[in-house]
């Protein structure tokens, strides 16, 4: 995925007529292959999407306060000890959630899913608002 991924459900859509709007007029024999790219990219982006769309603003604020971090293997923790049962609940939820999307992609690429997770933690890093803290591998913490 490209750090320009939209953001909004209109964006969604506008990007994706464009998208369907070049596949259909170019003359290339790569089209059928590009369609099939873009359409497995998509897919993963709405499947990441839109499973924790109900969660998305709990989770942007409780990333925002400090409470939950994002991790460099594309799962989140919670980050301090006073956090709130809701922020540990979605913290589970999140990564249930997570861990599954990224076993699938891993299956279809054949790739660890470790590696998917590391992949797709580097959009979530570009991604996450203000104040999120980010655990580097070496188990530091820096704020975005």
């Amino acid at each position: 995925m490209s750090s320009s991924m939209p953001t909004s459900v209109c964006a969604w859509k506008s990007r994706l007529r464009k998208t369907w709007r070049a596949i259909r007029t170019s003359s290339s024999a790569e089209a059928p292959m590009n369609a099939n790219v873009l359409l497995r990219r998509l897919l993963f982006a709405l499947l990441l999407a839109l499973p924790l769309a109900a969660a998305a603003q709990s989770l942007d604020e409780f990333r925002a306060e400090g409470i939950i971090a994002e991790r460099f293997d594309g799962y989140v923790e919670v980050r301090t000890d006073d956090a709130p049962a809701a922020a540990r609940r979605l913290v589970e939820e999140v990564n249930a959630q997570r861990r599954e999307l990224y076993r699938q992609r891993a299956e279809s690429q054949g790739v660890p899913a470790d590696e998917v997770g590391k992949v797709y933690a580097e959009t979530i890093m570009e991604r996450a608002p203000a104040g999120t803290y980010f655990r580097m591998p070496g188990g530091h913490y820096v704020r975005r």
